[in-house]
């Protein structure tokens, strides 16, 4: 709900940014308000941590919460806070745990479900499985952005595995659900996330071996077999350059394009203007606008008296 109708989390706004109702009791005449963003993302935190030491170190099924999973979600959370050296420790301690990668060398890109069958745990990525809804991706007018599928490179396996033409444009087939008839997209977490969760951490703590390590490995298992040159580096910025540019390629349709949008256009070097162009008319968004922040619905706001979003 905070990625829908609160903004993303700023160090330097987020403990005065309104946030989202987060009753804490059953007592449904209770009525917190909003709140702030700073606020409810230090709950997140709390909560997460308490859990962790409650839950098993694996669940026996990839859809049941394990302490894996509760590392894989706190990395997540640290890492949209822009708390880099905590996203990366709560990392460490999740790859200590799972660090398999999947080498994409072993999948048959001309299937129309390439992945192994998450839910059967057959993918060893998979840290947390759920999905989403079934939505208007299925529809074959709902195609990949023209910029991303140029950015795989000829070697890169991902282009085959993860994108499939339409004669026109390209739609995506690579959900780490595995199956043709799913009725949403994987929408879990998976090592391959966490990797870059800590090689983005690490790269910006100025630390480029460990971060180029990760990287390095994660790409290594994305390639065709011998063709893969190994990125290095002495400056930051460009490596970071990379990782976020890999981010995108690699987390493909899990919902999480929306969420990187908002957190990164808070930095110059990254902010994106998105432009479509529908029936001869161009929309845009621009970086940080409050067109990022959705509505609150009225009924909500005549039952609980919170302040509408600007627009």
């Amino acid at each position: 709900m905070l990625q829908l109708f609160a903004k993303s989390y700023n160090p330097q706004t987020a403990a005065s940014d309104p946030g989202v109702p987060m009753p804490l009791s059953s007592n449904v005449s209770n009525r917190p308000g909003r709140g702030t963003v700073d606020k409810i993302y230090g709950q997140l935190t709390e909560d997460l941590s308490t859990a962790i030491d409650l839950l098993p170190i694996s669940a026996g099924l990839p859809t049941r919460p394990s302490r894996t999973a509760g590392y894989a979600l706190l990395a997540k959370v640290y890492l949209n806070m822009q708390q880099y050296a905590e996203a990366a420790s709560i990392a460490d301690k999740c790859l200590e745990i799972n660090n398999k990668l999947l080498d994409y060398n072993t999948l048959d890109p001309s299937s129309g479900a390439p992945m192994p069958a998450g839910i059967q745990n057959k993918n060893p990525e998979i840290i947390f499985y759920t999905t989403s809804l079934y939505g208007f991706y299925y529809l074959p007018s709902t195609e990949i952005a023209t910029e991303l599928v140029n950015g795989y490179e000829p070697n890169d396996l991902r282009r085959n595995v993860f994108l499939e033409s339409n004669g026109t444009g390209y739609n995506f087939k690579g959900s780490y659900t595995g199956d043709l008839f799913s009725y949403g997209l994987f929408a879990g977490i998976a090592t391959d996330e966490i990797y870059l969760i800590r090689a983005e951490a690490n790269i910006r703590s100025q630390k480029i071996p460990e971060a180029l390590r990760d990287l390095n490995l994660l790409l290594f298992n994305r390639y065709k077999s011998g063709t893969f040159v190994p990125i290095s580096g002495t400056n930051p910025e460009p490596v970071l350059r990379k990782i976020l540019t890999e981010r995108r390629k690699e987390l493909v349709a899990r919902g999480i394009r929306w969420s990187d949008l908002r957190r990164l256009n808070q930095d110059s070097r990254f902010a994106v203007t998105l432009k479509r162009n529908i029936g001869g008319t161009e929309y845009t968004l621009a970086p940080n606008s409050l067109r990022y922040l959705f509505p609150i619905p009225d009924n909500e706001i005549n039952s609980s008296g919170i302040a509408q979003n600007p627009r």
